[in-house]
């Protein structure tokens, strides 16, 4: 069984959630670490496809790996090294081959045949190489196509659907889609616990919230006691990091080294926030 697998056999054992903070530098990939230190929480450190080669190039898969090593040697603290939102099989594999205990293959945008098709290729090659790999159901969108409540509910995930799905690729968690959106809401957002309820009951593997920015802890605690175990937040924590650089940058002495320092505790503050919503805090 994978790191990735241990974590969330307990969480939905006990009922709370591992939480996933994506990283893309030695700032965020330390300021995570600490906050499972100092919540004495578990945590899953997530590199995002989009943040490794489609947004940010200079940011290197491999270069991520050294620096999630060294923070293990730092820090006592118990984390998982997962990729989110794999688009590819290459990059996947890639990750697999680097020693990520788990991926994400996102091939939710495509027909139900072809999700299936291309997450079975994913998992024969993890599972066989020791890693775990999360898929998605239903479709988690993002930007201004989906600020509307009549489009998010188009992509919800069907429960029938959602257990013949992870019956067929063998999965080790699904990401749901039952209400949230990634980024920003234009609106507040409404979820469809009801349906994820019945995903739960309909299905053995762990279940995962996208699109937590923008959510009230309240929502957040109603979701993980209605079957969440994996909840996966950026947004919010990357503005509180971005806004708390800006303060910084404002007085006229602080040097840009400092700025960096500011905004890494910022982000390090938001991190233990979630950990402490999730119920992970003193599980590590």
């Amino acid at each position: 069984m994978s790191l990735f697998q241990e974590l969330l056999t307990d969480a939905k054992r006990n009922a709370y959630a591992i939480p996933a903070i994506n990283v893309q530098s030695s700032e965020t990939m330390d300021a995570v670490f600490a906050a499972a230190e100092a919540r004495r929480s578990p945590v899953i450190v997530a590199l995002a496809h989009s943040h490794a080669g489609y947004t940010y190039n200079y940011i290197h898969i491999s270069t991520m790996v050294a620096l999630f090593e060294d923070a293990r040697k730092r820090y006592d603290a118990t984390a998982c090294l997962h990729v989110d939102h794999g688009r590819t099989f290459e990059f996947v594999k890639h990750a697999v081959d680097l020693g990520f205990h788990s991926v994400m293959i996102d091939a939710s945008e495509h027909s139900y045949e072809q999700n299936v098709a291309t997450v079975k290729e994913v998992v024969a090659y993890a599972h066989a190489h020791g890693a775990a790999v999360e898929a998605e159901l239903g479709h988690v969108g993002k930007g201004e196509a989906f600020d509307s409540r009549e489009a998010i509910e188009n992509t919800f995930t069907n429960p029938d659907d959602a257990s013949a799905f992870a019956q067929e690729t063998d999965i080790d968690a699904l990401a749901v889609a039952f209400g949230t959106k990634h980024g920003v809401y234009k609106s507040t957002p409404k979820l469809d616990l009801n349906r994820l309820r019945t995903i739960r009951d309909m299905t053995d593997v762990p279940l995962v919230m996208h699109g937590t920015s923008g959510l009230s802890d309240a929502d957040i605690q109603c979701a993980i006691q209605s079957g969440v175990t994996k909840v996966n937040v950026f947004t919010e924590i990357a503005e509180a990091a971005k806004q708390a650089f800006l303060r910084a940058v404002e007085e006229p002495k602080v040097r840009f080294p400092d700025a960096l320092v500011v905004a890494r505790e910022a982000f390090q503050e938001r991190v233990e926030h979630y950990m402490d919503v999730c119920g992970s805090a003193g599980r590590g």
